[in-house]
């Protein structure tokens, strides 16, 4: 579980239609976002049970780079 809190400085922007919960590896998350640089804006798209979606610009803004990462399913 990773519960993640940034103060509103560290947000550009927050869009939420309520709580939402998707499980999926922390570890690659943390290698897609590994090209972004500290001071840059990064977009993640969260949804219940759908892929979680990271984008960031690259190149000085003359690129853009898009990750889907597929959620795990919990069996019941």
């Amino acid at each position: 579980t990773v519960n993640l809190s940034l103060s509103k400085d560290m947000l550009e922007g927050l869009k939420s239609n309520g709580n939402c919960k998707s499980l999926f590896s922390i570890d690659y998350l943390s290698n897609m976002i590994k090209p972004v640089k500290n001071n840059e804006p990064l977009t993640i798209h969260l949804g219940n049970d759908n892929p979680t979606r990271v984008e960031f610009a690259i190149a000085n803004q003359k690129g853009h780079v898009t990750y889907l990462l597929a959620p795990r399913i919990e069996s019941e």
